[in-house]
């Protein structure tokens, strides 16, 4: 098993949408896949930005830019491999990075979050059903292919709980407000 190379970046955890085609959709020329968030599962993340958004009534919302620790993979032997934070080298953003609404500090808060939004799910896919005479066996099935996938992705919840086990949650630090070259020049200066 590989192990996780330290960074210096806060890690906390966070909720990741788990995609799956679900279906096809009639495209400009041919059929196209049609893919759903199917589960969600806890993984620890790397934070690296957030995003804030201020409207007109003064209220803001806040998204994190972060970094799961582990993907999913595209190799037919493994479903998730271990995953740092990638930059382009001219704009300096993180390539491999997604937005958040929220970070947790413990597996259990964001577990409680991660199962209201999995019953939102089960609640979406029911409220598609035609309302018929075999709407119990329909609800049923549903529910049984639902709580077969939650079960698939729990085990690799629990699995990546246990590979980033060694990496320690951390508070998100506050910084001067100054550019990149600052923080170098500063960080060589303070050597």
């Amino acid at each position: 098993m590989e192990k996780m190379k330290p960074l210096n970046y806060p890690v906390k955890y966070a909720i990741m949408e788990i995609f799956e085609q679900t279906g096809w959709n009639y495209g400009l020329n041919e059929l196209e896949r049609d893919y759903e968030v199917v589960a969600n599962i806890v993984v620890k993340c790397y934070v690296v930005g957030e995003r804030i958004k201020y409207f007109n009534d003064g209220s803001r919302s806040i998204k994190y830019e972060v970094v799961f620790l582990y993907r999913e993979s595209m190799e037919a032997y493994q479903l998730f491999k271990i995953n740092y934070p990638e930059y382009n080298l001219f704009t300096n953003e993180c390539t491999n990075s997604v937005f958040v609404p929220t970070l947790f500090n413990t597996f259990s808060e964001a577990k409680a979050m991660a199962n209201k939004a999995n019953d939102e799910i089960l609640d979406k896919k029911i409220m598609r059903i035609h309302f018929g005479k075999s709407l119990k066996d329909d609800i049923a099935k549903i529910e049984e292919e639902h709580n077969k996938t939650l079960t698939k992705y729990q085990i690799v919840e629990e699995d990546l709980e246990d590979k980033t086990k060694d990496v320690e949650i951390t508070e998100l630090k506050e910084i001067d407000n100054l550019s990149r070259d600052e923080l170098i020049v500063k960080r060589i200066l303070s050597k």
